[in-house]
């Protein structure tokens, strides 16, 4: 009640209680620890931006229920759709085509002609993309910052480079 009316350390103090329970209701259904935490945070903004809607005549804790499920929900709705979209690529598959650091000085790696020339025939941002992904062996975080763009642009490149390539090494679509 307090916390409905304004209370900022009441309010504090109920979502402080709020998210230990929270977390462990939400053990049970969301496996990822990272996208539990996710999960926890929207339903924490869920509760934020309904607050108003909360009646003191009812259980508070069917009306955060509610919350909850709901943002369950959601997350696997876009967990779903995100990975309709997405391709799995091997992590190996463009391997067969590097040599041995043996062969080059050390540290470095070189790429196998037939791979060289795939790469060659990529636009210029496809290109980098996927040398910086595969050859330099950075973090998608890195290699975004590295071009300049965000790190989901960033993958779309690197998948377009990717089918590119598959097409050019005669490799067809991943299933």
């Amino acid at each position: 009640m307090r916390a409905q009316g304004g209370e900022s350390a009441a309010y504090e103090a109920l979502l402080a209680d709020v998210c230990a329970s929270l977390r462990r209701w939400l053990r049970r259904r969301v496996a990822n620890t990272e996208a539990r935490e996710d999960v926890v945070q929207d339903i924490l903004i869920g509760i934020h931006q309904a607050r108003h809607t909360y009646r003191p005549e009812h259980s508070f804790l069917t009306w955060v229920n509610a919350i909850a499920r709901y943002k369950v929900v959601d997350y696997y709705r876009r967990r779903g759709r995100r990975l309709s979209r997405e391709v799995q690529i091997e992590s190996d598959e463009f391997e067969t085509f590097f040599r041995s650091a043996d062969e080059g000085s050390p540290g470095e790696e070189s790429l196998d002609d037939t791979m060289e020339g795939a790469l060659s025939g990529l636009p210029p941002r496809q290109r980098q993309a996927v040398e910086l992904l595969k050859v330099k062996d950075l973090s998608v975080r890195e290699a975004a910052v590295a071009m300049n763009v965000s790190e989901g642009s960033l993958k779309v490149l690197a998948h377009r480079g990717y089918e590119a390539l598959r097409k050019a090494l005669g490799k067809g679509r991943a299933p």
